[in-house]
Parts: C-alpha cells; sequence; structure tokens
C-alpha cells in the first residue's frame, strides 16, 4: 500500500490542519565541532573539495521547512496554493498563492547553498531585516532577498507575481520579500534541519550526497574520472582526459536529486511507438528513458511508497515524489549505470 502525505505538511489552510502540527519545532543548527567529518570522494579534485563539505552542511536544511505559508498569506491576502521541493534540487522550495483556482498570484521560493560569493555580493545591495543583514537583487518585476551562511553561499528568497506581465502587481515585489523575511525571520536565523518535523513526509534522498551516489559509476567512464560537485544534490563526472568525437554527447554522467511528478506518465503521453521515451525496470523501481541529441535522461522515482501532495485542496491533485534523474551519453549504457547509481543510494 503506498502511503499519501498530504502537503508536504505546512498547513497551507484550516482544513488541510488533520495533517498538520501545529508550529512544528525548528532545531538550532548543529554545531560543526560535533559533526561528524565530511568523506570526501578522491576522485573530487583538490579546489573543489571545500565546495563539496559546504554542500553536506546545506544538505541537512530543510528548504520547505523555511517557509510559512500564514505568514505568506497574510502579507499578500491571498490563499496558499501549494509547496514542494524543486526537481533541479532538493535544496529548492517553492510556495505558490492564488486568488482562485485559476488565478494565481505570487511564487516564494527558497534555495540554499546559493552561490553568494564576493562578486555576486558587490552587486547586490546590503540592507538590514530583523536584525539581519540581507542582500538584494531585483528587476522591473522580481526581488531577490540573499542572506550569507559563509563567504560564499547563501540563502535565497525569490519573490515573484504571477500576474500577467503588462498587469502590475498589487504590492511591490520587494516589500514582498521584506515582510516576508521580517515575519519569519527566526527561521532564516536557524534554519531548521531536515528530518527535525517541521515538514512531513521526511524525505531520505535529501539526506543524499550525489557525489556518493555518482561514485558507484566512475569505473564506466574510464581513464582517470573527476567529480565535480553542482549543488547540494547535484553532481558530475567525467574521464580526466576524455576525448569528445564531433558530433557525439560527451562521456560524462552527471546525477540529481529532486522531486517531480511520476516520469513514467511520459511513457503513456508518447505513446508506445515513440523514440524518444521508452521504459525501463531499474533496481525495482519502473523508470523512462528519455534520448536526445545532447545525450540520455534517465528518471527514477526513490521509495515510491513516499509521495507529496502538493496541493492539498485539489480532489484529483498529482502526487510528487523523489525522482533521482542520470545523464549519460546514450541511452544504451544508461540502465547498467543508473542501477549502480541507485544501488549505491540503497535504502536510507
Amino acid at each position: 500500500m503506498r502511503t499519501q502525505a498530504t502537503v508536504l505538511v505546512l498547513c497551507l489552510t484550516a482544513a488541510a490542519a488533520v495533517a498538520c502540527t501545529a508550529d512544528p519545532p525548528h532545531p538550532a543548527a548543529p554545531s560543526t565541532s560535533d559533526a561528524a567529518p565530511v568523506q570526501v570522494n578522491d576522485a573530487i579534485p583538490q579546489e573543489l573539495r571545500a565546495k563539496a563539505i559546504a554542500y553536506a552542511g546545506f544538505r541537512a536544511i530543510d528548504a520547505c521547512g523555511m517557509h510559512d505559508p500564514k505568514a505568506a498569506e497574510k502579507i499578500t491576502g491571498d490563499k496558499g496554493d501549494q509547496i514542494a521541493p524543486a526537481a533541479r534540487g532538493l535544496n529548492q522550495c517553492s510556495l505558490d498563492l492564488n486568488k482562485s483556482e485559476f488565478e494565481s498570484t505570487w511564487s516564494f521560493q527558497i534555495d540554499v547553498g546559493d552561490d553568494f560569493g564576493a562578486d555576486r555580493r558587490r552587486e547586490a545591495a546590503p540592507e538590514d531585516i530583523a536584525g539581519m543583514r540581507v542582500f538584494r537583487r531585483e528587476s522591473d518585476r522580481n526581488c531577490e532577498l540573499v542572506r550569507p551562511l559563509d563567504d560564499e553561499y547563501g540563502i535565497r528568497l525569490t519573490v515573484s507575481p504571477r500576474t500577467a506581465r503588462d498587469q502590475p502587481p498589487p504590492k511591490p515585489a520587494c516589500d514582498v520579500a521584506r515582510e516576508y523575511v521580517k515575519d519569519t525571520a527566526e527561521l532564516w536565523k536557524t534554519p531548521p534541519q531536515r528530518g527535525a518535523g517541521r515538514t512531513s513526509p521526511d524525505l531520505p534522498l535529501g539526506r543524499v550526497d550525489p557525489c556518493d551516489a555518482l561514485s558507484a559509476a566512475l569505473a564506466d567512464l574510464g581513464g582517470e574520472p573527476v567529480m565535480r560537485p553542482r549543488g547540494p544534490y547535484e553532481c558530475q563526472a567525467k574521464a580526466k582526459n576524455g576525448v569528445v568525437q564531433k558530433g557525439q554527447p560527451p562521456n560524462e554522467i552527471s546525477v540529481t536529486l529532486g522531486a517531480d511528478t511520476d516520469p513514467t506518465v511520459l511513457l503513456t503521453l508518447a505513446g508506445s511507438s515513440s523514440k524518444e521515451y521508452k521504459g525501463a525496470d531499474i533496481a525495482g523501481s519502473k523508470a523512462v528513458l528519455m534520448q536526445s541529441k545532447t545525450g540520455c535522461r534517465t528518471e527514477v522515482i526513490y521509495k515510491p511508497e513516499i509521495s507529496l501532495i502538493a496541493d492539498a485542496r485539489a480532489e484529483d491533485a498529482t502526487p510528487t515524489y523523489q525522482v533521482v534523474e542520470v545523464r549519460t551519453a546514450s541511452c544504451d549504457i544508461a540502465p547498467a549505470i543508473t542501477e549502480k547509481i541507485m544501488n549505491k543510494i540503497g535504502g536510507r
């Protein structure tokens, strides 16, 4: 039987409260002196090892736990619509609001571990909110506020109106963003930890190091493979001295750990005669292989018994799952490589 969670549970409305706990705790971040040393794979070059260690710390933060739907509703006057982690990585989480089912109004996105070094910091305007130093970047419609976590990274909030581009938003996006950070300041000062109970269900894929998972397939690259962490939940590997033949995709492998709807739906939409989409059974899970000129993308649901309902109000809401995405040079080699990666991730 599939256990189904309601709303990545941060109570979007009182109607959803049966599935929620009131004001779940968000404990302080663990002391680095108490934390176990981060194991960095030897295939990660010296100049990227500090990045790998930093990303390990960011994986401990619950990105969706940084949101407070009630605060967003109070600021905008709109209703919480849905909240969900991103396909691009579990360090990203969006909260969307609307006035009605067919009238979206705002999107609030959290990005934990955003690259925010000295160059980007100089391009942003500093300001203080609720006793915190943050940095602002804005366009004609969108607003970004970043609170540094250290000298190189930060937590970024992006507030975007969903109104038509020829219609001005009801409030300036930066006014909305400032109010939201002010009203959720305690979450910004002490980011909630993954698995601490602020959101439910717990997502075990959130504790996986993508480079550790990818290390299981390094032998398939030959030569001296090099791994490059590209985000808290993304890692890429390729042969150190690999030669790319003209007209062929590069011989590299990448892994991204995120959340998305069931990828096997693509098989139904494409039809049985499709040459672009193929189904497979990989490590005991249903998978979809998607071939293109740039290579092959394979998506596999991890622990299908755990699902999220991003929009608790919709009777026909589509579940979201933890998804492992593997990119390879071709779909011929993808199943074997992906199976090694899935077996390395294991049951957690």
